[in-house]
């Protein structure tokens, strides 16, 4: 009888492990070291989906243990309701972080999504959970940014602390939605449109200034950067201006000189533009946008409500041997060291024409009656821009 019995338990638990791929049971949660696991099951999400109890205890641990940390909430009422096999293109895990070195190596791992009420997280691990990054949720690291959006934060930064790029990080980008076109931070003289705007609040440090941080707002596509504040490890305050541009070999200051403001700074330049000039107002106030491609191409647009039909643009070429010699000029005459100049015009002038000059890594702004004033090396940048420009329509 004994013997019947055990022959009966065998057949039973056979059959269930039969069936029970093909039904997709759900396991009974798993309370064990005070995590809140449940188990997912096989159902018709592909072959990678894989059932919990396949996921190490310390890769489970390790994510909840970060986003308890991250969200002060209690380990227990987080739960893990998805976990699926990845190979990563790096050991980044795919979520490299701005100026971030990543060993180029495939790397095994998983791809986990958490939940605490109505909140869910996405994170990646790599195969024992040592390395945890937080792909998409609240408070996402800056690992999520999109490049376009640290690239003019860390362009933003630069300029305002007048150091190479390379001497600051973003340590902590979180999404946020704006009340307004100015982010929430008014801009005198500036109006702003009343409509709800997606970003990002992304704050950076420099290692070279200890104590030092400061807290941008951007748009999604890092379009509009505005500071938010500064802070010289004692109080929120703007940081001073630089100190007065000197013209080289002398130890006279560049008359009616100071910093672009960061929210005055324009876009840094697409791929594959080398150089752009914006030139604005004048009698008739109009504003003309012209790049230097890669190329050779050039291109001139008149901006705003008078290029109907495209009716505004002009195209121009210059061969591959005078954009080097441009490049060149642009390295001799040490461009890249006035990022951010601005040469205002004396009190009492009018009717004069503003303007912005943006190489790859730098940009100074100027008024036109004012370019004499201008340090004396960036007279042969301008003064070869303007030839080069002259070539558009021939």
């Amino acid at each position: 009888m004994k013997s019947e019995k055990i022959l009966f338990s065998l057949v039973l638990m056979g059959l269930i492990g039969l069936i029970a791929p093909l039904g997709g049971f759900n396991a009974a949660e798993v309370t064990g070291q005070g995590l809140g696991v449940e188990s997912a099951t096989l159902m018709a999400k592909g072959d990678r989906q894989m059932n919990l109890d396949n996921v190490p205890r310390g890769v489970q641990s390790a994510v909840i243990s970060d986003l308890s940390r991250r969200q002060n909430i209690p380990e227990r009422q987080i739960r893990i309701t998805e976990a699926t096999r990845q190979t990563w293109p790096d050991s980044c895990l795919g979520l490299s972080g701005p100026n971030e070195f990543c060993s180029q190596v495939r790397t095994e791992g998983w791809r986990l999504v958490l939940t605490e009420n109505n909140n869910r997280w996405v994170y990646r691990t790599d195969e024992n959970g040592r390395t945890v990054r937080l792909e998409s949720g609240q408070n996402a690291t800056s690992t999520e940014l999109p490049r376009s959006v640290s690239d003019a934060v860390l362009q933003a930064v630069s300029s305002r602390g007048q150091m190479s790029i390379n001497n600051f990080r973003i340590v902590k980008a979180v999404r946020q939605t704006w009340p307004d076109g100015c982010l929430g931070v008014p801009q005198a003289g500036t109006s702003c449109t009343q409509a709800r705007v997606e970003g990002w609040e992304v704050t950076v440090i420099s290692d070279r200034a200890a104590g030092q941080r400061w807290i941008y707002r951007t748009d999604n596509s890092g379009r509009t950067v505005v500071l938010s504040e500064a802070y010289d490890g004692r109080s929120s305050l703007p940081r001073s201006g630089p100190n007065p541009v000197l013209q080289p070999g002398t130890n006279r200051p560049v008359p009616n000189s100071s910093q672009i403001p960061p929210h005055e700074m324009p876009q840094p330049l697409t791929q594959g533009i080398i150089f752009r000039a914006i030139s604005s107002g004048g009698i008739t106030g109009q504003t003309y946008e012209t790049v230097l491609m890669n190329n050779g191409t050039l291109m001139q647009v008149l901006q705003g409500p008078g290029n109907a039909n495209d009716s505004g643009r002009r195209v121009g070429r210059i061969s591959p041997r005078e954009v080097q010699e441009f490049r060149r000029l642009l390295s001799q005459q040490q461009f890249d060291r006035y990022n951010g100049l601005n040469v205002s015009p004396s009190g009492g002038s009018a009717d004069y024409i503003t303007v912005i000059l943006s190489s790859r890594s730098s940009t100074i702004r100027y008024a036109d009656i004012s370019q004499q004033q201008l340090p004396s090396n960036l007279q042969p940048v301008i003064q070869s821009w303007n030839r080069i420009v002259s070539q558009i329509g021939r």
